[in-house]
C-alpha cells in the first residue's frame, strides 16, 4: 500500500494513531467516514497505524522518564515534610513504593524482551545457516529458513 498516494495522508493515519475517532479522522484528513472504515480493515494500513501509535507512546514515556526522577524527589519531599499531614505523607510514601515496583517490573520485562529477541535473532542465523550447508535442501531444512526468514511455506 503506497501511503503517500491515498487522499488525506499522513493526517488520517496520525488522526486515528493520536486515538481520534473514525468521524472526526475523516473531517480531519478530508475523506469519508467509509474510507476510513476501509482503511482501517486493511492489515497492513492497520499495523502502520499501530506502528505511529507505538512512536507517540515511546515519545510520551520519554517525556515522562526524564521527569520521573524530579517527581520522586517531590514525593520524598513531601513524604519527610512534617509539616504535612499524616494523611499526605503515607500517600506520598504509597506513590513513591507503587512506582517503584512498576518501573522495576517494566525495567525486568525490556530487558527480558531484549534478551529473548537476541536469541530469536541467534536461532533464525543458525537456521538459515543449516540451510545453505545443507546440500539436498530438504524439504524440513528449507521449511525452517523460510520461518526464520519470518516467511510462510505453502500449506
Amino acid at each position: 500500500m503506497d501511503l503517500a498516494a491515498l487522499k488525506g495522508e499522513p493526517a488520517a493515519s496520525e488522526g486515528l494513531a493520536a486515538g481520534l475517532t473514525w468521524q472526526d479522522t475523516a473531517d480531519a484528513a478530508g475523506i469519508s467516514r467509509r474510507t476510513v472504515a476501509t482503511r482501517m480493515a486493511d492489515g497492513e494500513y492497520r499495523r502502520h497505524v499501530l506502528h505511529l501509535r507505538s512512536e507517540l507512546l515511546a515519545r510520551a514515556a520519554g517525556v515522562l522518564a526524564s521527569d520521573a526522577p524530579a517527581a520522586a524527589e517531590m514525593l520524598r519531599t513531601l513524604r519527610d515534610d512534617e509539616e504535612n499531614d499524616p494523611t499526605t505523607r503515607r500517600l506520598c510514601a504509597i506513590a513513591v513504593l507503587d512506582h517503584a515496583a512498576k518501573l522495576c517490573g517494566a525495567v525486568e520485562l525490556a530487558e527480558r524482551l531484549a534478551d529473548l529477541e537476541a536469541e530469536l535473532e541467534d536461532v533464525k542465523r543458525g537456521l538459515q545457516a543449516a540451510a545453505q550447508r545443507d546440500s539436498r535442501g530438504t524439504a524440513a531444512t528449507r521449511g525452517l529458513a523460510l520461518v526464520a526468514d519470518g516467511e510462510e511455506g505453502e500449506g
